[in-house]
């Protein structure tokens, strides 16, 4: 039975056993998580939310800003949960792990970064022109726009075709706006400083052939999270959860116990 939020938002539940909150990035909705939880739940117990205003089940609009993104996922957490971020969901994530550490044993950070844009310190970020370059695509032709996108999603990967099928199966129909609001989060969010202060284990998966969260992430959060655990898949791209599934089940598997 679908579980609903504050937002009367529902979350798709499947499996049992440990929770494992999993959330999707941006520009899509939580179908592209779909054969992933489906894999975990013979293992877990997964809660699969649409971020705030992405899915055809959201008809509210909310979380404008991480603050508010985060306290609106907040009473998905059970009393210990996993907590698993793709791509812009690994904004949310640590933010949770920092809001409820009582209540999140471990994060798992799939393809992202705690600082998405290219800044003087952080040469592994999105160079900002390529993300003003999306956000204007996105007023002149949304639909042009998001199949650049989804192209970026699936460069590198085995299979490509397949991927882009399922990338746009996924994609946000919803307002512009939340696009656009999305992008602002991932330009302005800088979590590092915030990463020290991180109680719960910290897991990060990368794909050796993203083009969009490149592997040298992992090198540069280390500097922030010395505790940090780094994997990576070589031959993926930014969706390795579409080409190389059990590596994702098997790197998730291994924060079952985390925290116990």
């Amino acid at each position: 039975m679908p579980e609903r939020n504050p937002m009367d938002k529902p979350a798709q539940v499947l499996g049992a056993g440990p929770r494992l909150l999993l959330l999707h990035g941006w520009g899509l909705d939580r179908r592209i998580l779909l054969p992933l939880a489906r894999r975990l739940a013979a293992r877990w117990r997964v809660r699969l939310p649409d971020l705030p205003g992405y899915g055809p089940d959201s008809p509210k609009r909310e979380g404008r800003d991480l603050f508010e993104l985060t306290g609106a996922l907040a009473p998905l957490l059970g009393r210990s949960s996993v907590v698993a971020g793709w791509s812009l969901g690994v904004l949310p994530a640590l933010g949770l792990a920092l809001d409820c550490p009582e209540r999140v044993r471990a994060v798992a950070l799939l393809n992202g970064s705690p600082c998405f844009l290219e800044r003087p310190d952080w040469p592994c970020g999105i160079a900002g022109p390529r993300l003003a370059e999306l956000r204007s695509g996105l007023h002149v032709d949304r639909a042009a726009a998001m199949e650049r996108f989804t192209r970026l999603c699936a460069y590198g990967s085995p299979h490509s075709s397949r991927v882009l099928r399922e990338l746009r199966a996924a994609l946000h129909t919803g307002p512009t706006e939340v696009l656009l609001e999305g992008l602002e989060l991932l330009r302005m969010a800088d979590l590092r400083p915030t990463l020290s202060r991180l109680r719960p284990p910290l897991s990060l998966l990368l794909g050796g052939r993203d083009v969009l969260v490149p592997a040298s992430v992992s090198e540069h959060v280390l500097q922030w999270c010395p505790r940090l655990r780094t994997y990576w898949i070589e031959r993926a791209g930014h969706v390795p959860f579409l080409t190389h599934l059990q590596a994702v089940v098997d790197w998730l598997d291994e924060l079952r116990n985390d925290g116990d």
